[in-house]
């Protein structure tokens, strides 16, 4: 006798947790993210509708990988270790200097021709701004902003960086 399987009533969502300054827990499909909002959708209805939230109101993000981002007004930071770009050292801070030491860098103008051209490489490295150093997928680069998805968590939301903010593209 076959046996026959069927989900009934269950989300195969993944579930997100945002965690509010307000101390408010939300569990959430989060769908973008970029220089000011996140957006995202309710778990509980998949279908309805897409939800804004300003970064400055957000505490931190639980990814369905257990992927942890805090925020603060200004930014956000991974708690994963990063690579110091100037000593080359693993560690749990991001190096805020400014100042790097980068070999192999392209320029914005080359990505942007790369994306247009169809050749982007699987992998980037962004520094950005505030020190944060980011493995990337590329998804599209237009003259003000770089969309990618954080190679860590490829299913994860979509990131939006000002190309201002981009210090070194590796």
């Amino acid at each position: 006798m076959p046996l026959i399987f069927f989900c009934a009533g269950f989300s195969c969502y993944s579930q997100d947790t945002l965690r509010l300054v307000n101390k408010e827990i939300l569990v959430v499909k989060i769908f973008e993210i970029d220089v000011s909002e996140i957006r995202y959708k309710k778990t509980k209805n998949p279908d309805g509708p897409m939800y804004v939230v300003s970064k400055s109101n957000v505490e931190s993000i639980t990814y369905q990988n257990n992927v942890v981002e805090i925020y603060t007004k200004t930014k956000a930071v991974e708690t994963k270790p990063v690579v110091n770009a100037k000593t080359g050292n693993i560690s749990a801070e991001p190096d805020t200097s400014g100042k790097t030491n980068i070999k192999n860098t392209i320029t914005l103008a080359d990505l942007r021709d790369q994306y247009q051209s169809q050749t982007l490489k699987n992998n980037y490295i962004l520094h950005l701004k505030d020190g944060s150093i980011v493995s990337v997928k590329i998804i599209k680069v237009t003259d003000d902003k770089i969309i990618y998805r954080n190679t860590n968590f490829l299913t994860g939301p979509m990131y939006y960086s000002n190309t201002k903010e981009v210090v070194n593209i590796e």
